[in-house]
């Protein structure tokens, strides 16, 4: 038997890099502190093995990866310890070596991808390969029998009957029948199904022979009640037909008589009313154009009258009355702004009351539109009631409210005979586009009865439906509305009555205020706007005088308006006038300043005049003074030269001088006081110089202002000369077009007069044609109505038609074929003809439009029916009297068709189930041999099961007793426990269960649940031990069975394991790899170079190779183990223990450490039997 001699891992779990483990001996104990690994060399073996990742303690192939520890580098990035960041596979080979001395490396390996690849030798195989070369090897790997895991060998023997023989199935190879058992098992149960079925079929067709006489008879009693139910069914149609053609005539002269008349007349009265508002429409625009076009006029007149006036006086009048004017306009003006106050203050106040009042309207609009709706349901459909609120009153008026508050959104619900009628209307109304109702049909509804005493609850309280008046056969649809609702005539009675003595109902007092079951309280008069709304719906004055009020105040303020909009014309005037005042008060102030200046002017002139008057008589005696001075100047001048002569005579005769001495002794005094008195005469004459031409320039100035004094006066006289009688002017130009002002005014209000009428008559007019046009609208929808009617009888004699084609019912025609019919209606073919016919009514050809619709009524795709057939009662009498006589009469044949049920082929089918029988018969002998042959089969396939399990079972009753004992034998109880199996079913044992039993030394018989922990280890490692020697597993691993053993166990636990470990050949050497024959087997040269050559754990391994093997160890005899008994087998085993007493008996032992600064799993590997013991 081979042996598994070490391990090679590659990052496998806690493993970091390449490690080998190993050699095992027969007997090697694996060691180490908890958290160093161990289990985690046995999730390596299990892994090469091929066992799957769940039993690994893992989820998926990934986590097998060894990881290593993770830190954070300073820049916060995740970094693995141990440097190898892109490490993402792993593998583990295990080098086993079999019975012939051939090495065998089986390696698997965990890809990148997390998926598997498995390695025999180095050359990649497939799984079923891999598992099918460990078989071959005594490896079972789905059986795991060889792996007992951590913490599972207590469950050895706690494992149900089931399971155990499901093992024992495993380990005998009688599972590998399983398919083969089941699929003849149910070939089989098939063919004993089969031969079944065809005795079962055989008596059937015996039956059906026997019953095919009666079936005849009955066969043709039926056909006889089919050919008078077929009679039947065409009388009814027919007179299905007759009466829906008699409809349509009906509803075509209604149709014809409603269009010759109403609404002929009504659309002749449309025309006129359109073509009379047409005509008020065009008086009213020219009014508003000769309006439009007087005040342009007087918008032109009143610019003539922007020029400026020079007639100061007629100006200051007409300003005076202006200013009346605008005083009493301004009057007028607040008088007019306190009345529209006073009118907007009321008509808010209308308005606000107004406001109800057209919401009302609107309901009421609506309940006009719902009445009508009603009205053509009613027509339409006879199981049509009315409204709720127009089937029932109350029997007071004080109760309005209060009954409206509890039918509430029921007053205009719709009270119909059926459901079924309830849903035709519904269509009916979607067609129309009528709106929306709520329908009550009498027959659907189940309202809850009402206590008797609620009607004696209090004297001011009474219940709703004892108030109403209405028709006792809508008595279901009040009780469903009003329920059991009460009518209190105080709030304080429905109080007393809800919260005080707690019935359980509704309570709603005269005012609208409602106490609901559940206590709350909603409504009351200052909340029942809604309530007001329903109980108003009988009092319309209300309404009319509201919009009376409303139409008089509308008025007043359009007066009003009107009369603003003239002062706001007159005000324009008055700006006119302030205007022209304000230019009349420039002129006046420019006048006087020019009177002003023309005075000053001549002042200036007279004061100037008068002093040149006072100036003429100085000036004249300082001329005088001036000649006098001259002539005396003149005088002095004559004796001075008259004296000069005899002194400067010889000066004079010779220079025409005298002598100079004697002219300066005589002559110099006088000299000087010629001298200083001609200084004086020059002086006075250059001021008198200076003076008088003073005195001109100041007269010459005076003159010359004096002059254009009078120019200025001459123009400013010019100027009010032409502005009096521009101002005469002006003031004729105004007077003329102050008349025609007030004369276009005039002109003007009447125009606008004239406008108003207009308008009123356009108003009149347009209220006229939409009072037309609603009455052409109910006619119209009368006619819909109508139109509609008549589609539904066109529909439902064509839906006969088509029954009648569908159905193949033999319709009697005098004209057509049925196989024309089209099987399928037009969408909307009979309300389109109906359109049609309409729409040539409304054309006017009414004879035109009647053929029409015969050809089209009666001769659909050219069908004429013949009512020869139908008889003479039928087409006579009441048409719903005999649609029910004919209902009844068909439903009764059907019925009675429907209890016979014939075989319409029992004729033929007499001699068809004769032969039948004949073909069963045979069929039912193949059947019985193939169920026999299918027996015999399973029966061989069933013993060679049971025969397979039954020997594995066998050995193991036997071997199990021998492995109990010697694992719980002792000097004191030398025989030990008892340990056996038992079947719950002989028969099939692998189908039930194995019961397995084990009973320790001196101890009474237990389940196997009730023994402890100890026991149970001590009893699952029996089972095991006898498991492997049935079919013997090359080695046996076990991760701490020991744990829950005491010393004393654990002791005889090793030394079962050591008496049981096999002997290997040249253990303590490390074998040389040796190709095997039948297998491509790879030496692995460069292994040694990925070890470290200082490990420590490699020195046994190294220490080793230099040892020869034995020649004679290799040459012993293998045939101890077959001729030793089923108990006696040896064993190569690998434990994984923590317990001393069982790891110092081993052969050898692995020490698994932890190497924390590497953050990796290391071995060391010694071999304790080259130590003396």
């Amino acid at each position: 038997m081979g042996r598994l001699v070490q391990l090679e891992l590659e990052n496998f779990k806690s493993y970091r890099g390449h490690q080998v483990i190993g050699p095992f001996t027969s007997f090697t104990a694996v060691v180490g502190p908890n958290g160093a690994g161990k289990s985690n060399l046995m999730d390596a073996i299990s892994f090469v093995l091929g066992v799957r990742s769940a039993h690994l303690r893992s989820t998926q192939l990934k986590d097998l990866v060894y990881r290593g520890r993770t830190v954070e580098s300073r820049n916060g990035r995740v970094i693995d310890e141990a440097g190898d960041q892109s490490t993402r596979r792993a593998w583990v080979k295990a080098v086993y070596e079999d019975d012939n001395q051939r090495t065998i490396n089986f390696q698997r390996t965990i890809t990148s991808a997390g998926d598997s690849e498995y390695r025999i030798n180095g050359r990649v195989v497939s799984l079923q390969t891999y598992n099918q070369t460990l078989e071959a090897q005594s490896i079972l790997v789905k059986a795991k029998n060889f792996l007992v895991f951590q913490g599972d060998v207590e469950a050895v023997a706690s494992q149900s009957p089931k399971d155990l023989a499901r093992l024992i199935e495993q380990i005998s190879g009688s599972w590998e029948l399983h398919s083969e058992y089941s699929e003849l098992e149910k070939q089989q149960d098939a063919a004993a199904e089969k031969s079944t079925f065809a005795y079962n079929k055989k008596r059937a067709v015996a039956a059906e022979v026997q019953s095919i006489v009666e079936q005849k008879k009955e066969l043709e009693l039926y056909e006889s009640k089919v050919q008078l139910r077929t009679k039947a069914t065409v009388e009814h149609m027919l007179h299905r037909l007759f009466v829906a053609e008699a409809r349509i005539g009906e509803i075509k002269k209604d149709i014809g008589t409603l269009h010759d008349g109403s609404v002929a007349q009504a659309s002749q009265q449309h025309v006129g009313l359109n073509a009379s508002l047409q005509s008020q429409q065009k008086a009213q625009a020219q009014a508003f154009k000769a309006v439009n076009r007087q005040e342009r006029q007087i918008k032109l007149v009143e610019q003539s009258m922007e020029a400026p006036t020079n007639d100061m006086h007629s100006v200051e009048q007409e300003m005076q009355q202006a200013i009346r004017d605008v005083e009493a306009a301004k009057a007028a003006h607040e008088r007019l702004v306190r009345v529209e106050t006073e009118i907007n203050e009321k008509l808010a106040g209308v308005a606000k009351e107004l406001a109800q009042a057209r919401a009302e309207q609107r309901e009421t609009a609506r309940e006009t539109r719902l009445r009508e709706t009603v009205g053509a349901l009613q027509r339409v459909f006879s199981g049509v009631h009315g409204r709720l609120a127009e089937l029932c009153r109350p029997a007071q008026h004080k109760y309005d409210v209060a009954v409206a508050t509890v039918l509430g959104r029921l007053m205009d619900a719709i009270v119909v005979d059926r459901q079924a009628t309830a849903l035709e209307c519904i269509a009916y109304m979607k067609e129309q586009r009528a709106g929306q109702a709520t329908f009550l049909p009498l027959d659907a509804l189940q309202p809850a009865p009402v206590s008797d005493a609620l009607r004696h609850a209090h004297r001011g309280a009474r219940l709703a439906t004892d108030v109403l008046q209405y028709d006792a056969g809508i008595e279901v649809a009040v009780l469903h509305a009003c329920g059991g609702a009460l009518i209190c005539d105080t709030v304080e009675i429905a109080r007393h009555l809800c919260y005080e003595r707690r019935l359980d109902a509704k309570a709603v007092a005269l005012d609208g205020t409602v106490i609901h079951r559940s206590g709350l309280i909603t409504g009351g008069t200052a909340f029942g706007g809604g309530q007001r709304a329903q109980t108003q719906r009988w009092e319309a004055a209300a309404v009319e005088n509201l919009r009376r009020a409303r139409d008089r105040l509308t008025e007043e303020l359009h007066d009003v308006s009107r009369e603003r909009r003239r002062l706001s014309k007159d005000d324009a005037l008055v700006s006119r006038v302030s205007g022209l005042q304000t230019r009349y008060r420039v002129a006046r102030e420019t006048v006087d300043a020019l009177t002003r200046k023309v005075k000053a002017i001549a002042t200036e002139r007279n004061h100037a005049e008068s002093q040149i008057a006072a100036a003429e008589p100085g000036a004249a005696d300082a001329a005088r003074e001036l000649q006098n001075v001259r002539n005396e100047r003149e005088a002095v001048n004559a004796r001075v030269l008259a004296a000069a002569e005899p002194i400067f005579a010889e000066f004079c005769a010779r220079l025409g001088i005298p002598s100079l001495d004697a002219f300066e002794r005589q002559l110099l005094p006088a000299t000087a006081a010629s001298d200083e008195r001609r200084l004086q005469f020059t002086t006075q004459l250059a001021r008198l110089d200076s003076q008088c031409a003073f005195e001109r320039k100041q007269l010459e100035a005076v003159e010359a202002q004096h002059s254009q004094l009078a120019q200025s006066l001459q123009t400013a006289q010019a100027a009010l000369a032409s502005l009096q009688a521009e101002l005469q002017a002006e003031q004729q130009q105004m007077a003329t077009s102050v008349t025609q002002i007030e004369a276009l005014r005039t002109e003007l209000a009447a125009l606008r007069r004239r406008y108003g009428d207009a308008c009123d008559d356009v108003q009149a007019a347009r209220l006229g044609v939409e009072q037309g046009q609603r009455e052409l609208d109910a006619m119209s929808r009368e006619l819909s109505a109508k139109a509609t009617e008549l589609a539904r009888a066109m529909a439902d004699r064509a839906a006969v038609l088509r029954r009648c084609k569908i159905e193949d019912i033999p319709l009697p025609l005098s004209r057509g074929s049925l196989q024309a019919l089209p099987l399928e209606a037009g969408v909307g073919a009979e309300s389109q003809t109906a359109e049609a016919y309409l729409s040539q009514l409304s054309l006017g050809d009414s004879t035109q439009a009647s053929a029409s619709m015969a050809d089209v009524d009666m001769d659909d795709n050219n069908i004429a029916v013949d009512y020869t057939q139908l008889p003479r009662s039928a087409r006579d009498g009441n048409a719903a009297a005999v649609e029910q006589e004919y209902t009844d009469m068909l439903a009764r044949l059907t019925a009675e068709i429907d209890a016979l049920n014939p075989n319409p082929h029992a004729r033929e089918r007499l001699e068809a189930a004769r032969v039948r029988l004949r073909e069963i018969e045979a069929e039912h002998n193949a059947s019985r041999q193939e169920a026999r042959d299918a027996k015999t089969e399973f029966q061989a396939v069933r013993r060679r099961r049971h025969d397979t399990f039954m020997r594995c079972y066998n050995h193991l009753a036997t071997a199990i007793d021998h492995a109990y004992k010697a694992l719980t034998q002792s000097p004191l109880f030398p025989l030990g426990g008892t340990a056996y199996l038992a079947l719950e079913d002989p028969e099939s044992p692998y189908l039930a269960g194995v019961k397995y039993h084990a009973m320790p030394p001196l101890k009474r018989f237990r389940d196997m649940d009730q023994l402890s922990g100890g026991e149970k280890t001590v009893a699952a490692l029996a089972l095991l031990f006898s498991l492997q020697t049935f079919r013997p597993a090359p080695f046996f691993v076990l991760d701490e069975v020991d744990a829950a053993l005491d010393l004393a166990n654990v002791a005889k636990l090793a030394n079962y394991l050591r008496e049981h470990a096999r002997a290997i050949p040249g253990a303590a050497a490390s074998p040389e790899p040796t190709a095997a024959p039948d297998a491509d087997i790879e030496a692995d040269a460069g292994a040694e170079e990925d070890v470290d050559p200082d490990a420590s754990h490699y020195m046994l391994r190294q220490s080793t190779r230099a040892r020869k093997p034995d020649p004679q160890q290799q040459q012993q005899p293998s045939d101890a183990t077959a001729a030793a008994s089923p108990a006696s087998a040896d064993f190569q085993f690998i434990v994984i223990s923590l317990k001393q007493a069982l790891f110092e008996r081993a052969h050898s032992l692995v020490g698994i450490y932890r190497d924390q600064p590497q953050n990796s799993s290391q071995v060391l590997t010694i071999d304790l039997e080259q130590f003396p013991a």
